[in-house]
Protein backbone atom coordinates (compact mmCIF):
# COMPACT_ATOMS: atom_id res chain seq x y z
CA UNK A 1 0.00 0.00 0.00
CA UNK A 2 2.71 2.68 0.67
CA UNK A 3 3.97 2.19 -3.01
CA UNK A 4 0.52 4.31 -3.92
CA UNK A 5 2.10 7.05 -1.39
CA UNK A 6 5.34 7.16 -3.52
CA UNK A 7 3.81 7.46 -6.88
CA UNK A 8 0.94 9.75 -5.08
CA UNK A 9 4.12 12.23 -5.22
CA UNK A 10 3.93 12.57 -8.79
CA UNK A 11 0.14 12.47 -8.83
CA UNK A 12 0.41 15.68 -7.23
CA UNK A 13 2.14 17.28 -9.80
CA UNK A 14 0.45 15.81 -12.67
CA UNK A 15 -2.85 17.48 -10.58
CA UNK A 16 -0.74 21.21 -10.01
CA UNK A 17 -0.22 20.67 -13.51
CA UNK A 18 -4.02 20.40 -14.40
CA UNK A 19 -5.79 22.97 -11.67
CA UNK A 20 -3.09 25.23 -9.82
CA UNK A 21 -2.96 28.32 -12.48
CA UNK A 22 -6.59 29.08 -11.05
CA UNK A 23 -5.13 28.33 -7.24
CA UNK A 24 -4.84 30.74 -4.57
CA UNK A 25 -3.20 29.70 -1.11
CA UNK A 26 -4.68 26.52 -0.04
CA UNK A 27 -7.76 27.37 -2.44
CA UNK A 28 -7.78 24.40 -5.35
CA UNK A 29 -11.33 25.67 -6.21
CA UNK A 30 -12.99 28.88 -6.85
CA UNK A 31 -16.19 28.09 -5.05
CA UNK A 32 -16.35 27.42 -1.84
CA UNK A 33 -17.76 23.85 -1.75
CA UNK A 34 -19.03 21.11 -4.09
CA UNK A 35 -19.03 17.89 -5.97
CA UNK A 36 -17.94 16.34 -9.42
CA UNK A 37 -18.34 13.03 -10.28
CA UNK A 38 -16.24 11.70 -13.29
CA UNK A 39 -16.68 8.98 -15.41
CA UNK A 40 -12.94 7.11 -16.28
CA UNK A 41 -12.38 5.10 -19.55
CA UNK A 42 -9.52 3.99 -21.46
CA UNK A 43 -6.71 2.10 -19.66
CA UNK A 44 -8.22 2.50 -16.55
CA UNK A 45 -12.32 2.32 -16.92
CA UNK A 46 -14.79 3.15 -13.69
CA UNK A 47 -15.94 6.49 -12.02
CA UNK A 48 -14.22 8.46 -9.47
CA UNK A 49 -16.70 11.47 -6.92
CA UNK A 50 -14.74 14.21 -5.33
CA UNK A 51 -15.92 16.92 -2.64
CA UNK A 52 -14.54 19.75 -1.34
CA UNK A 53 -15.00 22.14 1.37
CA UNK A 54 -12.99 25.30 2.66
CA UNK A 55 -12.37 25.94 -1.35
CA UNK A 56 -10.65 22.76 -0.95
CA UNK A 57 -8.66 23.03 1.92
CA UNK A 58 -10.61 20.16 2.78
CA UNK A 59 -10.92 17.41 -0.09
CA UNK A 60 -11.70 13.69 -0.74
CA UNK A 61 -11.44 12.14 -3.98
CA UNK A 62 -13.37 8.39 -4.23
CA UNK A 63 -12.67 6.00 -6.54
CA UNK A 64 -13.64 2.56 -8.22
CA UNK A 65 -11.78 1.87 -10.82
CA UNK A 66 -10.88 -1.42 -13.19
CA UNK A 67 -7.45 -0.56 -14.79
CA UNK A 68 -5.72 -2.82 -17.78
CA UNK A 69 -2.04 -2.26 -18.20
CA UNK A 70 0.28 -4.65 -20.00
CA UNK A 71 -1.29 -7.68 -20.09
CA UNK A 72 -2.34 -6.99 -15.87
CA UNK A 73 -5.78 -6.43 -14.76
CA UNK A 74 -6.00 -4.25 -11.10
CA UNK A 75 -9.52 -3.31 -9.65
CA UNK A 76 -9.20 -0.72 -6.99
CA UNK A 77 -11.70 1.14 -4.40
CA UNK A 78 -9.56 3.77 -3.15
CA UNK A 79 -10.07 7.11 -1.12
CA UNK A 80 -7.51 9.87 -0.68
CA UNK A 81 -8.25 12.83 1.42
CA UNK A 82 -6.27 15.88 1.87
CA UNK A 83 -6.41 18.50 4.81
CA UNK A 84 -4.32 21.22 4.69
CA UNK A 85 -1.12 19.88 4.15
CA UNK A 86 -2.01 16.13 5.22
CA UNK A 87 -3.15 13.47 2.59
CA UNK A 88 -4.41 9.92 3.63
CA UNK A 89 -5.17 7.41 1.60
CA UNK A 90 -6.90 4.05 1.74
CA UNK A 91 -7.94 1.32 0.14
CA UNK A 92 -11.84 -0.80 0.72
CA UNK A 93 -10.45 -4.27 1.28
CA UNK A 94 -7.23 -3.08 3.23
CA UNK A 95 -6.47 -2.67 7.03
CA UNK A 96 -3.94 0.39 6.43
CA UNK A 97 -4.26 4.01 6.05
CA UNK A 98 -1.07 5.74 4.91
CA UNK A 99 -0.63 9.41 5.44
CA UNK A 100 1.76 12.05 4.03
CA UNK A 101 2.64 15.45 3.91
CA UNK A 102 1.38 17.04 0.60
CA UNK A 103 5.08 18.81 -0.73
CA UNK A 104 2.79 21.15 -3.15
CA UNK A 105 1.09 22.51 0.13
CA UNK A 106 4.11 22.21 2.29
CA UNK A 107 5.62 24.96 -0.19
CA UNK A 108 2.35 26.79 0.53
CA UNK A 109 3.06 27.56 3.79
CA UNK A 110 6.55 27.69 3.64
CA UNK A 111 7.04 30.24 1.58
CA UNK A 112 3.69 32.12 1.81
CA UNK A 113 2.93 32.04 -1.91
CA UNK A 114 0.04 33.96 -3.39
CA UNK A 115 -2.37 33.45 -5.90
CA UNK A 116 0.00 34.97 -8.78
CA UNK A 117 3.02 32.83 -8.09
CA UNK A 118 0.40 29.96 -8.14
CA UNK A 119 -0.94 31.30 -11.06
CA UNK A 120 2.88 31.77 -12.87
CA UNK A 121 3.23 28.20 -11.52
CA UNK A 122 0.73 26.56 -13.37
CA UNK A 123 2.14 28.24 -16.81
CA UNK A 124 5.68 26.61 -15.78
CA UNK A 125 4.01 23.29 -15.03
CA UNK A 126 2.03 23.30 -18.29
CA UNK A 127 5.33 24.15 -20.27
CA UNK A 128 7.43 21.71 -18.06
CA UNK A 129 4.95 19.10 -19.61
CA UNK A 130 4.41 19.65 -22.64
CA UNK A 131 1.13 21.52 -22.61
CA UNK A 132 0.29 25.00 -24.46
CA UNK A 133 -3.11 26.91 -24.57
CA UNK A 134 -4.85 25.81 -27.82
CA UNK A 135 -7.84 27.94 -27.93
CA UNK A 136 -11.28 27.64 -25.97
CA UNK A 137 -13.81 25.09 -26.76
CA UNK A 138 -17.47 24.21 -25.00
CA UNK A 139 -17.61 20.96 -22.92
CA UNK A 140 -20.93 19.48 -21.74
CA UNK A 141 -22.61 23.90 -22.82
CA UNK A 142 -19.61 25.46 -20.67
CA UNK A 143 -16.72 27.67 -22.16
CA UNK A 144 -13.26 25.99 -21.79
CA UNK A 145 -9.60 26.41 -21.58
CA UNK A 146 -8.00 23.89 -23.69
CA UNK A 147 -4.62 22.59 -23.29
CA UNK A 148 -3.02 20.19 -25.58
CA UNK A 149 0.48 18.22 -25.07
CA UNK A 150 0.78 14.67 -24.06
CA UNK A 151 -3.11 14.64 -24.67
CA UNK A 152 -5.60 17.41 -24.07
CA UNK A 153 -7.46 18.79 -21.26
CA UNK A 154 -10.57 21.06 -20.68
CA UNK A 155 -10.32 23.42 -17.87
CA UNK A 156 -13.69 25.52 -16.74
CA UNK A 157 -12.96 28.92 -17.25
CA UNK A 158 -15.96 30.05 -14.74
CA UNK A 159 -14.48 28.13 -11.35
CA UNK A 160 -10.59 26.45 -12.91
CA UNK A 161 -12.01 22.64 -12.94
CA UNK A 162 -10.72 20.39 -15.12
CA UNK A 163 -14.10 18.88 -17.08
CA UNK A 164 -12.19 16.28 -19.12
CA UNK A 165 -8.96 14.87 -19.50
CA UNK A 166 -7.56 12.67 -22.32
CA UNK A 167 -3.99 12.36 -21.59
CA UNK A 168 -1.74 9.28 -23.01
CA UNK A 169 1.74 8.34 -20.95
CA UNK A 170 4.00 6.00 -22.39
CA UNK A 171 1.44 4.01 -24.16
CA UNK A 172 -1.34 4.25 -21.05
CA UNK A 173 -4.60 6.32 -22.08
CA UNK A 174 -6.38 7.78 -19.24
CA UNK A 175 -9.78 9.24 -20.18
CA UNK A 176 -11.89 11.21 -17.35
CA UNK A 177 -15.25 13.32 -17.91
CA UNK A 178 -17.57 15.26 -15.45
CA UNK A 179 -20.65 13.55 -15.59
CA UNK A 180 -22.40 15.39 -12.69
CA UNK A 181 -21.35 18.85 -11.00
CA UNK A 182 -23.10 20.37 -8.02
CA UNK A 183 -20.99 23.96 -7.32
CA UNK A 184 -21.58 25.23 -3.68
CA UNK A 185 -23.33 21.89 -2.55
CA UNK A 186 -23.60 21.25 1.02
CA UNK A 187 -21.42 18.74 1.94
CA UNK A 188 -21.55 16.17 4.62
CA UNK A 189 -18.50 16.53 7.41
CA UNK A 190 -18.08 12.97 8.05
CA UNK A 191 -16.66 12.59 4.56
CA UNK A 192 -13.32 14.38 5.74
CA UNK A 193 -12.20 11.40 7.90
CA UNK A 194 -10.19 9.28 7.61
CA UNK A 195 -10.58 5.47 9.61
CA UNK A 196 -9.19 5.68 12.62
CA UNK A 197 -9.85 1.76 13.77
CA UNK A 198 -7.16 0.70 10.95
CA UNK A 199 -3.26 1.00 11.33
CA UNK A 200 -1.89 4.37 10.06
CA UNK A 201 1.20 4.17 7.58
CA UNK A 202 3.75 7.05 7.98
CA UNK A 203 7.05 7.06 6.33
CA UNK A 204 8.65 6.44 10.10
CA UNK A 205 7.10 3.50 10.46
CA UNK A 206 6.89 2.07 7.35
CA UNK A 207 8.60 -1.40 7.99
CA UNK A 208 6.96 -1.98 11.22
CA UNK A 209 3.63 -1.68 9.79
CA UNK A 210 3.82 -4.05 6.87
CA UNK A 211 3.16 -7.52 6.71
CA UNK A 212 5.18 -10.14 5.10
CA UNK A 213 2.79 -9.65 1.81
CA UNK A 214 3.95 -6.10 1.51
CA UNK A 215 6.90 -5.34 -1.04
CA UNK A 216 9.87 -5.53 0.91
CA UNK A 217 11.85 -3.60 -1.54
CA UNK A 218 9.95 -0.38 -0.68
CA UNK A 219 12.52 2.31 0.84
CA UNK A 220 10.92 4.85 3.38
CA UNK A 221 14.05 6.82 2.90
CA UNK A 222 13.17 7.01 -1.00
CA UNK A 223 9.96 8.19 -0.26
CA UNK A 224 11.28 11.50 1.88
CA UNK A 225 13.84 11.74 -0.89
CA UNK A 226 11.17 11.96 -3.75
CA UNK A 227 8.84 14.28 -1.25
CA UNK A 228 12.51 15.93 -1.57
CA UNK A 229 12.96 16.66 -4.81
CA UNK A 230 9.60 17.13 -5.86
CA UNK A 231 9.67 20.16 -3.34
CA UNK A 232 12.72 21.48 -4.89
CA UNK A 233 11.63 21.23 -8.60
CA UNK A 234 8.13 23.03 -7.76
CA UNK A 235 10.98 25.71 -5.78
CA UNK A 236 12.76 25.99 -8.45
CA UNK A 237 10.06 26.77 -11.35
CA UNK A 238 9.66 30.06 -9.13
CA UNK A 239 13.49 30.68 -9.06
CA UNK A 240 13.45 30.11 -5.76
Amino acid sequence: MLKSVKTYVIFLLIMLMVCSSYAEKFKKYKAKSGKIEYKLSGNAEGKSVTYWDEYGYKEVQISKTTTKVWGMTTEENKTVLTIGTDVWEWKEDDDKVSHITSPMAEIWEEENYDDKDMEELGKEMMDAMGFEKTGEEKFDGKLCDVYEGMGKIWIWKKHGIALKNDVKILGIQIISEATDININAKIDKKLFKYPKDRTIVTIENAHETMGDDEDEEIDPEEIKEAQEAAKKMLKGLFGK
